[in-house]
């Protein structure tokens, strides 16, 4: 963890784009479902090789300068999302008085520990889980369903769903591993994940749209399916069909999103993946090459997932815990591996 005072403040500017409009831009419905109350902060580690003064006199002003005119054409960035009381519906308010704060601060933290694969303090900066046994998983999960089910395996399996599964249902024995209560262990257990939806729809979506347009998917089983023997195949099953769902009807059921995402955080416990491996993250170039490793910082009930930076075909996944979980957490997933494996 970085000392106190390790941090310093140098400029706190505000960027306008170099050229501005007047507008008000209403929220889809698609839009007002990311609208809270869970947000996540993504961080890209550089190596910049050069002398700190170099830095400012060359690399910010440029950085400053490209900043401005890339607002120019998103422009919504920079506005005010305001929210009038219903029936109004919010909306994002773009003034030529619209700016976006760039702070630049400078800081004695360890680069190469916060830029690592290991676990850090969230005051730092938040946890990572690496995850890479993917493939094993697959032949795993595959073998067991043909055993064990009367319908056929699927010829292929993703790794998102593979890697999330094996996670979702580790966490569920990691964080209830002392709970033997029957009505405890018959609640039910969410498992919540966007899906790009806009090639799934009867109508085509203009190759120009650069917009939302996310849907919504979950998994659901009992916390006891999820602990007990083959927990793991049951939430690849779960989370299968809940993408192949999404496939034939992507915007069903959308009239309960927000009454399902209550009962989600109410009445169960939820997990919510936040990023995609299809966002190349790896590939964000400012100037400094590719990022030495990019997290996401986020709440308990998150999972990030981004490609790995380091692995090609790899998953990189956050994830959060409370002091003394994780080492638990890391003893399920080994555990887990290893049935996996015999």
């Amino acid at each position: 963890m970085a000392e106190p005072g390790a941090h310093k403040l140098v400029e706190k500017s505000q960027i306008a784009p170099a050229a501005t409009k007047t507008t008000s831009l209403p929220l889809t419905f698609l839009d007002l479902s990311l609208a809270g109350p869970v947000y996540v902060r993504r961080q890209f580690f550089y190596h910049f090789p050069r002398p700190t003064h170099i830095f400012y006199e060359t690399t910010l002003p440029s950085l400053k300068h490209t900043l401005s005119l890339t607002l120019q054409h998103f422009f919504p960035v920079a506005g005010n999302l305001l929210c009038p009381p219903p029936p109004h519906k919010p909306f994002i308010r773009c003034t030529d008085d619209d700016t976006v704060t760039l702070t630049i601060v400078e800081s004695k933290a360890d680069f190469n520990h916060l830029s690592s694969n290991h676990p850090k303090n969230l005051k730092d900066l938040g946890q990572l889980v690496p995850k890479d046994d993917i493939e094993g998983l697959k032949r795993s999960v595959l073998n067991q369903w043909e055993k064990n089910d009367e319908f056929k395996a699927p010829q292929y399996l993703s790794k998102f769903v593979v890697a999330c599964a094996f996670v979702w249902a580790s966490l569920v024995k990691a964080k209830y591993r002392d709970d033997d209560d029957e009505g405890e262990e018959m609640k039910e257990e969410y498992f919540r994940f966007a899906a790009d939806c806009r090639d799934r729809f009867e109508y085509p979506i203009p190759a120009t749209y650069f917009g939302n347009c996310l849907t919504k998917c979950h998994a659901v089983l009992k916390r006891k399916e999820l602990k007990g023997e083959g927990g793991f195949v049951k939430a690849v099953k779960a989370i299968a069909r809940a993408i192949t769902d999404m496939k034939t009807e992507p915007l069903k059921g959308a009239e309960n999103w927000k009454a399902l995402f209550r009962k989600m955080f109410v009445l169960g416990s939820t997990v919510l993946v936040t990023g995609s491996p299809k966002f190349t993250v790896y590939e964000t170039d400012f100037g400094f090459g590719r990022p030495t490793k990019v997290e996401m910082v986020h709440s308990l009930k998150c999972m990030s997932l981004a490609e790995s930076g380091d692995k090609e075909g790899g998953l990189e996944l956050g994830l959060v815990f409370r002091s003394g979980e994780f080492e638990y957490f890391i003893s399920v997933i080994e555990q887990g591996l290893v049935t996996l494996k015999s």
